[in-house]
């Protein structure tokens, strides 16, 4: 006796809307590229990676969401300094108070850059 296949995950269509939704946002606001893809890095830009999800009610997600404001390699004074002058600009576009520098990896390759996680409340 076979089992039964299982069921297909249907991810909830508001969840993607809502995350490029909200990486569209963060480029008007910021006025830097804004990517979802981590394969397409071309700095400087703003990386929105995939949100943890951290609550559900029945009538929305809440969602903490990695977002990464990224300078070209080397990381010296000058992208310290690139950075820096950037990252108000985020915080304020994600409505957050915290940005911590953390290399950013690109398919090997190391940016400097500062990460910083936004909430997102999306509706369902």
């Amino acid at each position: 006796m076979t089992e039964p296949e299982p069921e297909p995950v249907v991810i909830p269509p508001a969840l993607p809307t809502g995350v490029a939704t909200f990486a569209t946002a963060l480029a008007t606001a910021v006025g830097l590229p804004v990517t979802r893809d981590p394969g397409a890095i071309v700095p400087p830009c703003v990386h929105v990676a995939v949100p943890t999800v951290t609550g559900r009610t029945m009538s929305a997600y809440t969602l903490e969401v990695p977002v990464w404001l990224i300078h070209a390699a080397p990381g010296d004074l000058a992208a310290g300094d690139w950075l820096l002058a950037n990252v108000p600009a985020l915080l304020d576009a994600c409505g957050t108070y915290t940005a911590t520098p953390a290399p950013f990896d690109a398919d090997g390759t190391e940016y400097p850059a500062m990460k910083l996680t936004a909430t997102l409340t999306i509706g369902r």
